[in-house]
């Protein structure tokens, strides 16, 4: 349908026009903003609430897998308590499959220095304080993290005669991936959400985010931030390389049942990924507010064209007066006020 915009040659009905458009459209504008801002904070919101969830369940099991690896390390530790020699390696026949799935290596530290791995390789374990043994002597495991790289290496040690502080240490490198990942082992974490583990010293012992360095340093600041509260945990934004992430934290304790500082799980979702559903509705919204404007503008050419056009046959009528034609009469059929009037002005032309 073609649309005359001849009446907009006046000045009135370019100001009845523009107002017609902006009584329409800013209402749908302004509640497209509010519903896009409202959704929006919405979906941030459940993020927030599913991260926390999450977080509370991922810590339950690492305990979980902790007390896992603790039994298995004890089994070891008690199947060495009657054997003379300490070195390794041990036959296949005497190493449980999932001890080596879930230890990278184990070893034990003798007062002469650590001997060769029971199997597996084993990093160099931190050195014992006097609080250590005693944790140990108590018949609890010891976690400790070496402390010369950028990723720290995760031990657990437990004395292999508790009765005996000063005696040797059964020492088992944690694998990182059995203790944190999610897979076949632990499905629980969902596969779109990252999972970052940092020590006292914020260097991560697990992190599955492409940029660990950038969202270390936001946790950083974030819990810098908030030394001196209570809190246990939190949540705070980051960007890593070009993606934007929202983050919860909650603290690990591990002083009273390992004897370590506690470390710190953070969880990420991707913004992309939390405002996916808002990805059709950009998709369609131009178009919607497109076909609203073409809308708006077809019943305003209609509408106030139906209004000026007797207004501007009147005009022409006093016009033709004005000029001493009084032949030609004002047609007007709008059933209206103005048709009224073209009549009233007809009238008055014949006389």
């Amino acid at each position: 349908m073609k649309m005359d915009w001849s009446f907009l040659k006046t000045r009135v009905a370019r100001r009845i026009f523009a107002s017609f458009l902006l009584v329409a459209l800013a209402p749908i504008l302004a509640a497209a903003g509010i519903s896009y801002w409202k959704v929006s904070g919405e979906l941030n919101t459940q993020s927030r609430a599913r991260v926390a969830q999450t977080l509370r369940a991922t810590d339950g099991a690492i305990f979980e897998r902790l007390l896992f690896l603790n039994a298995q390390l004890d089994g070891l530790a008690t199947t060495l308590a009657d054997r003379p020699d300490l070195r390794g390696p041990l036959p296949n026949a005497e190493l449980d499959t999932l001890l080596t799935r879930r230890f990278t290596g184990s070893g034990v530290m003798s007062n002469s220095g650590l001997l060769p791995p029971l199997f597996g390789t084993l990093a160099t374990p931190p050195p014992v304080t006097e609080a250590d043994r005693q944790l140990m002597g108590s018949g609890r495991p010891l976690l400790a993290t070496s402390g010369d790289s950028a990723r720290p290496t995760i031990f657990m040690g437990r004395l292999i005669i508790p009765e005996i502080p000063n005696g040797a240490i059964l020492w088992g490198q944690l694998s990182p991936d059995y203790l944190f990942a999610a897979g076949e082992d632990h499905p629980a974490l969902p596969a779109d959400m990252e999972i970052c583990v940092f020590d006292e010293s914020v260097r991560p012992l697990y992190c599955s985010a492409e940029d660990a360095a950038s969202l270390a340093g936001q946790l950083a600041r974030t819990t810098a931030a908030k030394a001196g509260t209570p809190e246990d945990r939190g949540d705070f934004e980051w960007r890593g390389n070009s993606e934007e992430y929202l983050a919860g934290y909650k603290t690990i304790f591990l002083r009273t049942q390992y004897g370590s500082d506690g470390w710190t799980l953070v969880l990420s979702e991707s913004k992309a990924t939390v405002l996916q559903p808002m990805t059709e509705f950009r998709k369609t919204f131009p178009f919607v507010i497109l076909l609203i404007v073409l809308g708006v503008l077809a019943l305003s050419n209609y509408q106030i064209k139906k209004t000026m056009d007797p207004l501007l046959s009147l005009r022409e009528g006093t016009q033709r007066i004005a000029k001493q034609d009084f032949g030609t009469l004002v047609e007007v059929t709008s059933g209206d006020e103005f048709e009224d009037l073209a009549t009233k002005f007809n009238s008055m032309q014949g006389r």
